[in-house]
């Protein structure tokens, strides 16, 4: 397993309010991920290895980012 992006994630980006928190795992046709605070969401992918999920988790994330507020 090593190498592999598998379990729940939460990064620190800087230029948005709070953190990325999605889950990566691996579900009969390939790699998906989904987020955190929708678990009953519908996941994305599928993705053919756990780095390309995660990746397109950070991705999607960071589109919809918010500029931190100056203050």
């Amino acid at each position: 397993m090593a190498g592999r992006y598998n379990g729940y994630h939460s990064i620190h980006r800087e230029e948005i309010e709070g953190y990325l928190r999605f889950e990566v795992f691996w579900q009969n046709a390939g790699w998906f991920w989904r987020p955190l605070f929708q678990l009953d969401g519908e996941a994305v992918g599928p993705f053919t290895t756990s780095s390309q999920a995660y990746q397109s988790a950070v991705t999607a994330y960071e589109s919809v980012a918010r500029p931190r507020r100056a203050g």
